[in-house]
């Protein structure tokens, strides 16, 4: 009985410091009722009200759920007990500014430790931050530097931090991320799970590609990922890209990007597709990947690729610009249209090279002996297949570099590994779902 009388006796207090605090923000209102103020003063001096009341009303609730004394007793690590001592106060930062949480404090005269009643639900462990607060600051790093994210959450809720907690808060939860992606790859490959794909497209493509990232020690190469269906056709009845999903390894092993990248696309429907396309350039590690992981997909090389290297040889050979340059490049890009290939490698060991430029014949030489097979645009273009990775080459810039490649940065691999985490997780529509979760658990 006399616990149920304690809890009602609670009850009845936490009502009656709402009710107070109702009471109080309609008394500020109104009293703003005959002042001179514009619309958009009036708007800011609500919002500040209702926020203050908010904060202060969450930090009572709170309180009263997390906070309450568990007996005047509790036991201790040591083998001893834990005494209570009193209600410890507490700002926790909060979605609608600092609220006061008190916590019931006990401590072992035994061993001389102490505990706080619900530390973990009340952030403590994230530095007082709730996960309200943990969200905003990660999507915010996720988009924004640091300095300027802090600067934004202020600007836009009233809600002050230091460019250090943004970057900490960034960091952890972009590692929490990763541990869950690795999770999931591990128990993909080894078959302890399987993904239900978001949906099943006719036509999927898989598109690699990689960019440099300044590291605190030297560049180095980002692999960037893009997954994405189809949309229809255009007026040349060239596929319409759709839904792009994204995938983002900071210097690892390529061997990790195409497992983390075969995830993606199942999740994506990769198995339940009609065709899988996978277009890359020249790389050799993006030929490894695709054979490795879509061994069944239709493979293209990169046509502006192809191009590049055909200009090469053509500005070495006859000089840059030159018209035989221009003529010479238009009619092997003739002959790739038309699915000529081999006349175009008979045509490279043919050119009368100056010494000068004969490494640069040789090399690409052995580039379109190796991805001949993937040069079929007579084919490609009457399926209507894309025959140009711009769109992983879009992704390279708006999902790596406009975040990861601003001036005067350097990143460790971690805080950058986390970072583009974030972002990519943001980027393939998946943050409020992720989030829902955590906030069932925080």
């Amino acid at each position: 009985m006399r616990g149920e009388r304690e809890g009602q006796c609670d009850r009845t207090a936490l009502m009656a410091r709402i009710v107070g605090l109702a009471e109080g923000l309609v008394k500020a209102l109104a009293e703003g009722v005959e002042e001179s103020e514009t619309a958009g003063e009036l708007e800011a001096r609500v919002a500040r009200l209702f926020r203050e009341a908010g904060a202060a009303a969450l930090g009572a609730l709170l309180s009263a759920r997390f906070g309450r004394q568990e007996g005047r007793w509790r036991p201790c690590e040591c083998g001893a007990r834990m005494k209570f001592e009193r209600y410890a106060p507490r700002k926790v930062l909060t979605v609608l500014g600092p609220a006061e949480v008190k916590r019931a404090y006990y401590r072992c005269a035994a061993c001389g430790a102490t505990y706080y009643v619900g530390a973990a639900e009340l952030g403590a462990a994230e530095g007082g931050k709730t996960i309200g607060v943990q969200e905003a600051l990660s999507l915010l790093a996720g988009h924004l530097p640091f300095e300027e994210s802090a600067d934004k959450l202020e600007r836009l809720l009233g809600i002050h931090t230091c460019t250090s907690e943004v970057e900490k808060q960034a960091e952890a939860w972009g590692e929490r991320l990763e541990a869950e992606w690795e999770d999931e790859v591990e128990a993909v490959f080894e078959q302890h799970a399987e993904l239900l794909p978001e949906a099943v497209p006719e036509r999927l493509y898989v598109a690699l590609d990689g960019c440099k990232t300044p590291l605190t020690d030297q560049w180095r190469e980002t692999r960037i990922g893009a997954v994405y269906d189809t949309r229809g056709r255009d007026e040349q009845g060239v596929d319409r890209a759709g839904r792009t999903s994204y995938v983002g390894v900071v210097y690892r092993p390529y061997e990790d990007f195409g497992r983390r990248l075969y995830v993606e696309a199942l999740r994506r429907g990769s198995r339940r597709a009609k065709e899988v396309v996978v277009l890359g350039d020249g790389a050799s590690w993006i030929w490894a990947l695709a054979t490795m992981h879509f061994p069944e997909a239709t493979h293209i090389v990169d046509w502006y690729h192809v191009s590049e290297h055909l200009w090469e040889v053509a500005d070495a050979v006859y000089g840059p610009g030159s018209p035989k340059a221009k003529h010479w490049v238009l009619r092997q890009e003739a002959r790739l249209r038309a699915g000529q290939a081999p006349k175009v490698i008979q045509s490279l060991r043919a050119l009368p090279a100056p010494p000068e430029a004969a490494e640069i014949v040789r090399k690409n030489l052995e580039y379109f002996r190796t991805n001949r097979e993937r040069m079929r645009y007579d084919e490609y273009r009457e399926r209507g297949l894309h025959i140009g990775s711009g769109v992983v080459e879009s992704a390279c810039k708006h999902v790596a570099n406009q975040r990861l490649k601003r001036a005067g940065m350097r990143w460790t691999q971690r805080g950058a590994q986390a970072t583009l985490n974030l972002r990519i997780l943001d980027l393939n529509g998946r943050w409020d779902a992720y989030w829902n979760r955590q906030r069932r658990v925080a």
